[in-house]
């Protein structure tokens, strides 16, 4: 039961860290290209803008709370700042918490943040010269924080690279994210994304106040000239081995244990969710709203969809040894060679095929529909910004963080995991069969 409050709290604490809140009485600005806040303007309220281009240099009283693909930021927010964006550059001063979902982020050489950060991308990166008054929470690909945070420090990430002020400790889960790449459909970013070797170093210069408690495969690369104030503390994790994970019982304050999985999982649901709402948008808010809409329908097409993939493995399998036959019973070798060639290559595909469908699709669009049904019930003007990309990852971000934590309850995770899978693997069945009709 302690476990199970422990990752409802984290679940809920991440939900909070990328779902925009209701604003009371906000102004709302929506533009079919682009939302301009000029150097001289200053909003005395809260202010929702909906745009694919959106820059703020003036200065905001209340909350932002921006939808779109890429942000910029250079002015003053004296409260909350929320984004949902493909790109978000920051290099200006947010009053209070700085929360982020992104494909990637970057904090400028004058950006201030005075609480804490919460941030779900692929890539994070914190320039010399930033500053966050609190502490970092950050589930990415890869981060790097070259600037100063003056409390703690806490990670999930494949490469974590640590190069500026860390008043507190530093509380990180590094690797196994080998897989996951920065991908090719990704070629309009505005912002740089930097190259960073894998696991955890501690670079030249750099200090830690306190702390430094990490697991990952191999113990952290430290400089000789960086500095740690406290005790190091390391915990092997064999990821190359299927199912190893780190013993529950020596986890780092602050992190849930990564037996349930829920960390990992997370990761990976938030990378691939939002590289697919950045390449394919429409496909994926399709899907979600299908999901949301017939969720009961899509079950059944998932069974069928496995039920088809079993079958042609099979009918397959046997096509291909009769060929093998035939070939060992005449003088046709080599017709045996390629029932054997063909045939492992085949099914190899077909199974990897249907693998990837299952394991990492179908819990995707999962995500998709559950954010979506959420979103929609209680903001529903968030899933219609002028940008779709915008739309689909704030969906696939919600949903993430949901599915993630109900995977990780104690009995109940199986049965979503069985149901958000047949799900969305019927969600993707019904789009392949649309596609071919």
């Amino acid at each position: 039961m302690q476990r199970a409050i422990r990752l409802a709290t984290m679940a809920g604490l991440l939900f909070l860290s990328v779902t925009p809140r209701p604003a009371q009485a906000a102004l709302t600005r929506v533009g079919e290209e682009e939302v301009v806040v000029q150097p001289h303007e200053v909003i005395e309220d809260d202010l929702v803008v909906y745009a694919p281009y959106v820059r703020v240099d003036g200065v905001v009283k209340g909350d932002l709370t921006v939808l779109g693909s890429e942000v910029v930021v250079e002015g003053i927010v004296e409260q909350d700042l929320l984004v949902a964006a493909k790109t978000l550059y920051l290099n200006g001063s947010v009053g209070d918490d700085l929360r982020v979902a992104a494909y990637a982020v970057a904090l400028g050489e004058e950006s201030r943040v005075a609480d804490d950060s919460f941030t779900a991308a692929y890539s994070l990166e914190a320039r010399p010269g930033s500053r966050n008054g609190g502490s970092v929470f950050a589930a990415a690909r890869q981060v790097l924080l070259s600037g100063q945070v003056v409390e703690d420090v806490r990670v999930r990430s494949g490469a974590l690279t640590l190069a500026g002020l860390t008043g507190g400790s530093v509380f990180a889960v590094v690797g196994g994210l080998q897989g996951v790449t920065h991908s090719s459909f990704v070629v309009d970013l505005a912002i740089e994304i930097p190259e960073l070797e894998e696991g955890l170093q501690v670079a030249s210069g750099a200090a830690i106040g306190g702390d430094l408690d990490h697991r990952s495969p191999d113990p952290a690369r430290v400089s000789p000239d960086a500095s740690i104030a406290g005790r190091v503390r390391h915990e092997p994790w064999d990821v190359a081995t299927p199912g190893a994970t780190p013993a529950p019982d020596a986890g780092p304050i602050g992190l849930p244990d990564p037996d349930s999985g829920i960390v990992d999982r997370l990761a990976v649901l938030l990378l691939l969710g939002l590289l697919l709402a950045t390449a394919t948008p429409g496909f994926l808010a399709e899907r979600g709203d299908r999901i949301r809409e017939r969720p009961i329908d899509l079950f059944g097409w998932g069974l069928g969809a496995i039920a088809f993939a079993l079958l042609a493995f099979v009918v397959l399998g046997l096509c291909f040894l009769i060929l093998l036959t035939i070939g060992l019973s005449t003088s046709l070798g080599g017709l045996a060679s390629f029932a054997i060639v063909a045939g492992a290559l085949t099914q190899g595909a077909l199974v990897s095929l249907f693998l990837l469908a299952l394991v990492y699709l179908a819990p995707v669009l999962a995500s998709a529909g559950i954010g979506r049904a959420l979103v929609m019930r209680l903001r529903p003007a968030l899933l219609d910004p002028p940008d779709a990309a915008s739309s689909a990852a704030l969906a696939v971000a919600v949903g993430a963080v949901l599915y993630a934590g109900l995977r990780a309850l104690p009995g109940l995770g199986v049965l979503v995991a069985v149901c958000g899978g047949l799900v969305g693997l019927g969600a993707l069945t019904t789009w392949l069969r649309d596609r071919l009709r």
